[in-house]
């Protein structure tokens, strides 16, 4: 009987997909267990073709501060101008904070 040749990329594959949060090292040490011999940086290169690296990216749930309404910018606007500047208006509200 002929025996198939083993692919690491597969095994690698396989463990990833059982144990998906699971590190580099945790999976070559799982195949280590099974007698299968990879490093790191094939897991690595495998995960990342796989698409279970790390996401990049904003959070979600998480939103640019959308909250304040037209009106509410206009009047900020008004205060810094009056105040002098965008730089008086923070020192002057980071000083009201430490008041209260």
């Amino acid at each position: 009987m002929a025996r198939r040749k083993l692919n690491k990329s597969e095994a690698i594959r396989s463990e990833v997909t059982k144990h998906p949060r699971a590190g580099t090292s945790g999976i070559v040490q799982l195949l280590g267990e099974q007698g299968i011999t990879v490093t790191p940086q094939l897991v690595s290169n495998v995960k990342a073709r796989m698409g279970a690296g790390k996401k990049r990216g904003r959070k979600p749930g998480r939103r640019a501060n959308s909250e304040m309404t037209v009106s509410q910018l206009e009047a900020a606007a008004d205060f810094a101008k009056r105040m002098g500047g965008v730089q008086k208006a923070s020192a002057a509200l980071a000083t009201l904070e430490r008041l209260r």
